[in-house]
């Protein structure tokens, strides 16, 4: 929001501390948002902010010392200034567009590795743990003809792409023209398989 928003102290609500010295200091950072953020400032055209530090205080805890970027959320654009008409939403949509293509250009290091929640060494071994792991309801007598269709899905050729994974209202940071001037919280980013 505005640049001289005042000292807002960590709760268990709040785990983002913008500083009066133009950073923001996240609590409960993990390696791996550190490792996102800085994968796609490198590799791909995307605005994410630039990180300074990533601060291990335990196995469990850590801080991420962060560029604060001069603008708002579209969350808080959307509650604060107004709600975005269907124009500014239709070019907001096309901004989104263009982030992820960028995204799906950017080549994994990994291969066809799905890193994430994983890793799986292969879409197929992905895709046999999704559905080993699912809480699956198929009607009675349609058990078939429903796994069948989902392997013959799966089956596919698909690549891997980055994905986000938590690109919400409150991780799209806009300028008051809504231009899109930065994309926050790579925590969940992934490389996936490119339907994720």
């Amino acid at each position: 929001m505005d640049s001289h928003r005042r000292y807002t102290p960590f709760n268990q609500f709040n785990t983002v501390h913008r500083t009066l010295f133009g950073l923001v200091i996240k609590k409960n950072a993990s390696p791996s948002e550190y490792a996102a953020t800085e994968f796609v400032r490198r590799n791909a055209n995307i605005p994410v902010p630039f990180v300074y530090d990533y601060i291990k205080m335990s196995d469990t805890f850590a801080y991420l010392v962060m560029q604060r970027m001069p603008s708002m959320s579209l969350d808080d654009y959307r509650i604060n200034i107004a709600r975005p008409t269907a124009e500014q939403q239709a070019v907001l949509a096309d901004h989104l567009r263009v982030i992820a293509e960028v995204l799906k250009q950017v080549q994994s290091p990994y291969g066809q590795s799905i890193c994430s929640f994983g890793p799986f060494p292969s879409l197929d071994n992905f895709h046999r743990a999704l559905l080993q792991y699912s809480h699956l309801q198929i009607p009675d007598g349609e058990e078939r003809l429903v796994i069948g269709k989902i392997n013959a899905a799966i089956l596919q050729p698909f690549d891997v792409r980055l994905t986000h994974d938590d690109l919400t209202p409150a991780n799209i940071l806009v300028d008051k023209d809504l231009n899109i001037t930065c994309v926050l919280d790579w925590a969940t980013a992934s490389w996936m398989s490119e339907y994720w």
